[in-house]
């Protein structure tokens, strides 16, 4: 038995590391959220500007958080480019795999 929900575990995990789904414009507030505290090692391994993260946890906003704006800027300079799989091996390099189990591949 829990050899299966483990499998179940390793797949999830696959499924996402390996998804080539676009992040929606309804997804980033969550997964803001997803990435929580590592949010600027996210956001480097994402390939995104430590100047500019030092930007975004400088302008204190009560409607965005760093989180969130770290996602948005990356959807928007990425595009098609940003996906779920980009986004889980990034949390996987920052020691945010037990995340993974929030995505949907």
């Amino acid at each position: 038995m829990v050899t299966s929900i483990r499998s179940q575990v390793d797949i999830h995990m696959d499924e996402c590391l390996a998804s080539k789904r676009v992040v929606q414009d309804g997804e980033v507030d969550f997964l803001g959220k997803v990435i929580g505290k590592f949010w600027r090692d996210v956001g480097e391994k994402l390939n995104i500007d430590p100047n500019y993260m030092d930007f975004l946890n400088s302008t204190k906003d009560s409607l965005w958080t760093p989180q969130f704006r770290v996602i948005f800027f990356w959807t928007q300079c990425y595009d098609k480019k940003a996906t779920i799989g980009r986004l889980a091996k990034a949390l996987c390099k920052v020691g945010g795999e037990n995340r993974l189990k929030k995505l949907k591949p």
